[in-house]
């Protein structure tokens, strides 16, 4: 079954899916809105559904994908390619899957309501 996953407002962070599935597409916008700094988009297997305080991942939790860097300038909108398999089978996650946008590198620390995501998921 197929399911599509579609922002209506600027978020910081989304849950995906709460339990197994696999990922077929993510794109992602960072708003002309966001100060200029930079961020980066943490996509998540293994949060069971939820969105994890900040600081260092929970246990069971892991990057599905290395953490994508964006080097935002404010005025300006960032449209980012995560994830776009042409394999009919996607990519494997366990546990749920979650995103959110980060100031830091390895650990969580949320930016801030600037993101707009379109996922396209299956199980």
């Amino acid at each position: 079954m197929a399911l599509s996953v579609v922002s209506v407002a600027l978020e910081a962070s989304h849950v995906i899916k709460i339990d197994k599935g696999r990922l077929k597409r993510l794109a992602v916008e960072i708003d002309s809105t966001a100060p200029t700094a930079d961020y980066y988009i943490h996509v998540v297997q293994g949060t069971q559904g939820a969105i994890p305080a900040n600081g260092a991942l929970p246990a069971g939790a892991s990057f599905l994908r290395a953490p994508h860097h964006v080097n935002h300038v404010l005025n300006t909108s960032d449209q980012v390619l995560l994830a776009d398999t042409s394999s009919e089978d996607g990519l494997e996650f366990q546990g749920g899957l979650a995103i959110w946008l980060s100031t830091t590198l390895a650990t969580k620390t949320i930016a801030g309501a600037y993101m707009l995501i379109d996922a396209d998921i299956r199980d």
